[in-house]
């Protein structure tokens, strides 16, 4: 390692550690997804690609963490500060740029997600087509997202069909005083449709919605600042697990709607295998155990984008009761309205397919992997263990 050819021979002693420091940032940057092992009694990370093992427990481990999240905050943080104050023409030019990176990253990927839902009822064409509809969404979530941010629940106005839903709604809120859960898939801008469950009429106070926090505790903070900005309030799950199950349980209890994406595979909550997309799909039973814990409705819904009209249509399915009689297990009324509410999701996706994630990896959980990682869990456990 040497200084650039003609520096000053003064330079050298700042030069050669930032040359080092720089290499093994980028070293550990471009390592790749870790996983973590158990080495003699020592957490290590080793590295799916090819590169160093790393010691989480060793300080030089810990700085080029604080090194690399630092400077992916400080981006975060100028994003954050610049984007929503430009002109949205500007930012939606902007944002498309994501659009090639994101389907030579990603494209593969959701290619063969399609055709393992669909085979050959689509043909190579159409699911071209679908991808590209879906890859170009990503800039117009961003937009709307940017216009909820400036405006909150105003953005909305005179921009979504919505009259079925409020009817819905303000029937379940009729019935009773309790809240009701919102479940939605990662279809349209489900966002938005916080922002749209916020501003309902009837005093019910914000939404309330189930949210993961990002492990960058700059970006995290961003996206914390940006929800609520947007006019609803995050419950993350990384708070001990009795006490998300808890907060929610008050928020149903008094009357507040809690809005939940459980479509993607998370096998860190309980859950069970049921048919999603024609294939076994570890979901979570947290909606499920809560509705049947508080006694509330759960409503299959989503905000989908049109093509003629109005920008925006919120489709729904019908509310799915719990069944209180105890004429059979709790158990099996678990799986009966977390089966309800799948299958909802699955007309939903069918209809606007172009707008779903395909990238995600949906079915990556099998009864196998499950099983090695040890996280079986009783299906007839109190709520507690995880929504």
């Amino acid at each position: 390692m040497t200084p650039v050819p003609g520096m000053a021979w003064y330079w050298t002693p700042i030069v050669l550690p930032v040359q080092a420091l720089t290499r093994l940032l980028v070293s550990y940057t471009q390592a790749g997804a870790m996983t973590q092992t158990v080495y003699r009694g020592a957490s290590i990370h080793q590295p799916r690609r090819a590169g160093a093992v790393v010691l989480r427990n060793r300080p030089v481990y810990r700085f080029l963490r604080w090194v690399r999240r630092s400077f992916y905050g400080v981006l975060y943080r100028g994003g954050y500060l610049i984007v929503p104050r430009l002109p949205l023409w500007f930012v939606r030019c902007l944002a498309r740029v994501v659009v090639p990176v994101s389907r030579r990253r990603h494209g593969e990927r959701a290619e063969n997600n399609l055709i393992k839902v669909y085979g050959e009822q689509l043909s190579a064409e159409e699911r071209r087509k679908i991808l590209d509809r879906m890859f170009r969404s990503l800039p117009e979530f961003l937009i709307e997202c940017l216009g909820a941010h400036k405006h909150g629940g105003r953005f909305l106005d005179g921009r979504i069909e919505d009259a079925s839903a409020k009817r819905v709604v303000a029937e379940l809120e009729a019935r009773s005083e309790k809240g009701w859960i919102g479940v939605t898939p990662h279809l349209g801008n489900w966002l938005l449709l916080a922002t749209w469950a916020s501003s309902l009429p009837g005093g019910r106070g914000p939404c309330h919605a189930i949210a993961k926090r990002q492990p960058n505790p700059h970006l995290s903070a961003i996206i914390d600042d940006a929800q609520k900005r947007m006019g609803f309030q995050p419950i993350y799950t990384d708070a001990r697990p009795i006490q998300v199950v808890a907060e929610c349980l008050k928020l149903l209890k008094q009357g507040k709607v809690l809005g939940i994406a459980p479509d993607q595979d998370s096998s860190q909550v309980p859950g069970m295998f049921i048919d999603f997309l024609g294939h076994q799909a570890y979901t979570p039973v947290g909606p499920a155990q809560l509705a049947l814990a508080v006694d509330v409705p759960i409503l299959p819904m989503a905000l989908v984008r049109k093509d003629e009209g109005l920008p925006f249509e919120l489709i729904h399915g019908d509310p799915i009761y719990p069944d209180q009689s105890r004429s059979h297990s709790r158990a099996a009324e678990i799986t009966r309205l977390t089966v309800a509410w799948s299958a909802a999701m699955e007309e939903m996706i069918h209809a606007h397919k172009e707008q779903w994630g395909w990238i995600h990896r949906r079915w990556r959980t099998t009864p196998e992997k499950l099983a090695a990682r040890g996280r079986e869990r009783s299906l007839a456990g109190e709520p507690s263990g995880g929504a």
